[in-house]
């Protein structure tokens, strides 16, 4: 069995992407749903990988959506071992589900920062398996060599 090559990538930047509250569509005493979704880009020219998790809190209409992007740039090592003799470069479901969680603890401390000493500053985004949300290996299509 060969040796598992560590997955190597540092966070460049972290994005707001969006953050909208309506509080006026706040009601007390009615249950508050909660739904989170990724989005998954890359930079393929600089060797970056994009993640965009959104959560969304709402009762009968949202009362509170915020959106982070986390910007990851993938070791010049680490991407060169993502290429395939396809030409395609597979980052597996494991590494996309560590960058989807530690993309999740940011947004966590985005929300935090923007709602603290306010009523939506009770409201956190839930714990659960990543596994539920990232089901498959994220794979990049390359029309032509960088």
């Amino acid at each position: 069995m060969a040796a598992e090559v560590k997955f190597g990538f540092s966070l460049t930047r972290i994005s707001t992407e969006q953050f909208a509250t309506f509080e006026e569509n706040l009601k007390e005493n009615v249950e508050v749903k909660q739904s989170i979704t990724v989005g998954i880009g890359h930079d393929f020219k600089n060797k970056q990988i994009g993640i965009f998790t959104k959560a969304s809190f709402e009762q009968d209409s949202p009362f509170l959506v915020i959106e982070a992007g986390c910007h990851y740039r993938i070791k010049d090592e680490t991407w060169e071992n993502l290429k395939t003799d396809a030409g395609t470069y597979i980052v597996s479901k494991k590494n996309i589900q560590q960058l989807v969680l530690l993309s999740l603890v940011t947004m966590r401390g985005i929300l935090h920062a923007k709602t603290e000493n306010t009523p939506l500053n009770k409201y956190f985004i839930i714990s659960f398996n990543i596994s539920d949300l990232i089901k498959e290996d994220y794979i990049i299509e390359v029309d032509t060599e960088p």
